[in-house]
């Protein structure tokens, strides 16, 4: 006769801490960035050409961390939005933020940064530089654990 092994409890797993609590922040950001017209998948790429300008598809893909095809469908969307557009003189493939875009880029940033102080209430500086250096941690000890 086998022993019977313990109950499985998943709340005292990293990954399902990880998984709840990513799902409740992109929600909550999602719906405070809904009224801007701005989703959370957009922020990198809008971030990104904020901060650098016009990018290719290809930079885009390594700011994002995302594959390809994850990105034409985003890039796609976002044109379709009015957020992001080629520049007139095609130069490479370069995508460049709409005038749209750059006016509601600041105020994305101060929804997320509002958002993350709500978050981290409670938690020292020290503890949250501790929390990012320990998940960046995980994040590359998972790099290449897809198979």
């Amino acid at each position: 006769m086998q022993a019977r092994s313990a109950p499985w409890d998943s709340e005292r797993f990293l990954a399902f801490w990880i998984n709840h609590t990513s799902r409740k922040l992109l929600r909550m950001h999602d719906a405070r960035l809904r009224e801007l017209g701005i989703g959370m998948a957009y922020i990198p790429v809008l971030m990104a050409l904020d901060e650098r300008g016009p990018l290719s598809q290809k930079d885009l893909v390594a700011a994002a961390r995302v594959e390809q095809p994850t990105m034409v469908q985003l890039l796609a969307r976002m044109e379709r939005d009015g957020l992001i557009r080629r520049p007139e003189v095609q130069r490479g493939g370069l995508f460049e933020l709409t005038r749209l875009a750059r006016t509601r880029v600041a105020q994305a940033r101060d929804v997320l940064v509002r958002g993350e102080q709500q978050v981290v209430r409670g938690i020292s500086e020290e503890e949250k530089a501790t929390l990012i250096a320990l998940l960046k941690r995980v994040a590359a000890n998972t790099d290449g654990l897809d198979s």
